[in-house]
């Protein structure tokens, strides 16, 4: 499923799904990161900035892949602001 993300809620919140979708705990990509579950937790409720190497990391725990694109004019909003 493809999604456009325009903060860090949304984010979390695509993290999240993907993460119930292979049937993984918080904990168990914890584990897979060597990260503590208390910043999968923080991460899926959109509650920090992970640095860029640590979101590969995650997207690439998931199977999923940043991609970018041109804006459409009905996709202007104030992308850098959260929800």
């Amino acid at each position: 499923m493809e999604s456009v993300l325009y903060s860090k809620t949304a984010l979390g919140s695509a993290i999240r799904a993907a993460r119930r979708a292979k049937g993984w705990t918080q904990t168990e990509l914890a584990r897979e990161m060597g990260v503590p579950q208390s910043w999968i937790s923080s991460l899926e409720r959109g509650a920090t900035n992970p640095t860029f190497d640590s979101l590969m990391q995650v997207l690439a725990a998931l199977e999923l892949e940043l991609a970018t694109r041109p804006r459409a004019v009905s996709d202007e909003v104030d992308w850098w602001r959260d929800e």
